[in-house]
């Protein structure tokens, strides 16, 4: 046998690994990955403190993971690998049937204490009657298709628990969610709720607030290739799609504002642009933002809602309900509550939540400031 018969393999792994690298310093580095949703880091700085702190190798450790190439083909194939072979969980993300429900940690519970006492303090301090609304995630309502023994945590006991310490400034869609739960509540590939489970929230929080609910009266089909934060995290790239179903029109009259570091803008109730990107549930309100006012151009009260991202597909319902409705976003919103209770001039406040986000979100705090 030739030498170079013997060493064959030897070589041709030899020549795959030198193309992996010649490939990687000849693709230019990415900002963003479409595919997992979120930002890639960039490449370090090298300097000798660096080095001597040991950041450098940190960073370029990081650098390297995010930036090699065909990093999306390659997790794609390993998640697709993992599941293929059995296994039920991928990147924190549960396969359930024909669902991804992203797995619900048990919280710390000096943040969770902090959070719920961040509330109270706002319904003291505030002018209006304040109402705390809290969503359960899939994990809770699709329990029973959750892998056998998969750990989650226990929602039900904490929202009974919420129930107890708030009273009748309390509500939560679960019960009636649960009544529906055959039907399509939550995106099979994002964490979010659809707009029919939005609408059974809608339903509670009007119980809530003593308004009499509107019934449902569109169904428009506005894409049926959304593959949301689940698909993201777990790597299952090609899951099948959902669809977002608009089920409000946006009415005449509307005025929607967004204010960002002391500067409005336009806005609107949707943004078909969003449709097109990866992240499409931005088709509700255009995404985040710290600060939206919606003027209905309806006689009636005026809401302030401190809330997440949730309530994006929920606020649409409400438009006949108020004549102002204001929508505050504490990850970015940084002026204070206090300030914000005095110039909106609510009549009603309202803290919707999902649980997954209440019990895990650090700038709940700010609530009570």
């Amino acid at each position: 046998m030739s030498f170079l018969k013997k060493n064959l393999p030897a070589f041709l792994f030899l020549a795959f690994l030198a193309a992996v690298v010649i490939w990687n310093f000849c693709t230019p580095d990415r900002a963003f990955s479409e595919a997992e949703n979120r930002p890639l880091a960039g490449r370090p700085a090298l300097s000798l403190d660096t080095i001597k702190s040991g950041d450098f190798m940190k960073q370029f450790d990081t650098w390297l993971s995010d930036q090699f190439a065909g990093r999306d083909l390659w997790v794609g194939m390993k998640a697709g690998f993992a599941t293929n072979l059995g296994q039920r969980e991928s990147g924190g993300i549960y396969l359930a049937g024909d669902r991804l429900i992203p797995r619900v940690d048990e919280p710390d519970a000096k943040l969770l204490e902090a959070n719920l006492s961040a509330v109270e303090t706002l319904r003291d301090k505030s002018p209006a009657p304040v109402t705390l609304m809290l969503v359960p995630s899939a994990a809770a309502v699709y329990s029973e298709l959750l892998p056998k023994g998969a750990p989650s945590y226990d929602e039900g006991a904490f929202l009974q628990q919420a129930s107890e310490r708030f009273g009748a400034d309390f509500c939560t869609p679960y019960p009636l969610l649960s009544d529906h739960r055959e039907e399509e509540l939550y995106y099979r590939t994002d964490h979010h709720w659809t707009t029919l489970g939005a609408y059974y929230g809608y339903r509670t929080l009007a119980e809530a607030l003593d308004l009499s609910p509107l019934p449902l009266d569109l169904e428009k089909v506005v894409s049926d290739h959304f593959r949301g934060t689940s698909v993201s995290a777990s790597g299952l790239y090609d899951w099948p799609p959902d669809r977002i179903i608009q089920r409000v029109e946006e009415p005449e009259g509307l005025a929607v504002t967004r204010t960002e570091g002391g500067v409005s803008t336009k806005g609107s109730l949707y943004d078909f642009s969003a449709l097109d990107q990866k992240d499409a549930y931005r088709f509700f309100l255009g995404g985040n933002h710290p600060l939206i006012t919606l003027e209905t151009g309806h006689d009636g009260p005026r809401l302030l809602v401190v809330r997440d991202s949730y309530f994006n597909s929920l606020v649409p319902y409400l438009l006949p309900h108020f004549s102002s409705i204001t929508l505050v976003d504490l990850r970015y919103y940084r002026d204070g509550m206090a300030a914000l209770l005095e110039n909106c001039q609510a009549d009603q406040v309202v803290v919707a939540f999902s649980v997954s986000n209440f019990i895990s979100d650090a700038n709940l705090v700010l609530a009570g400031t």
